[in-house]
């Protein structure tokens, strides 16, 4: 968070990578509304449709620099119980022979 920018998560990642050095980890501990779905879920005890905050193509851009210069992005893949290998709700957005920021992302067991 920044006074002059708010809540800008790419612009995060970028100041931790100009802040950093290579082989430095950057933990990304956030989610977005994945795949366009809207945010309240479906079923008993949904939390949402959420999953990685690279949904958002600028946290993405920002991911793939970090990971050219040599960091290590470990990202959390959303607590929202969205099958990201779905294509038929992703679409191949998360395909990554197609769109891979490099980032480790991570889900709860």
């Amino acid at each position: 968070y920044t006074t002059l920018l708010g809540n800008a998560r790419a612009n995060a990642i970028l100041i931790a990578a100009a802040n950093g050095k290579p082989g430095d980890v950057i933990l990304l501990e956030m989610q977005a509304s994945a795949c366009g779905l809207d945010d309240h879920g479906t079923g008993s005890g949904s939390s949402g449709n959420y999953g990685p905050a690279e949904d958002d193509l600028t946290v993405y851009e920002a991911t793939k620099v970090a990971v050219a210069n040599g960091f290590v992005v470990v990202a959390a893949a959303g607590n929202g119980n969205v099958n990201l290998d779905d294509d038929d709700t992703c679409g191949e957005k998360y395909n990554r022979v197609l769109r891979d920021s490099g980032a480790i992302v991570v889900g709860a067991g």
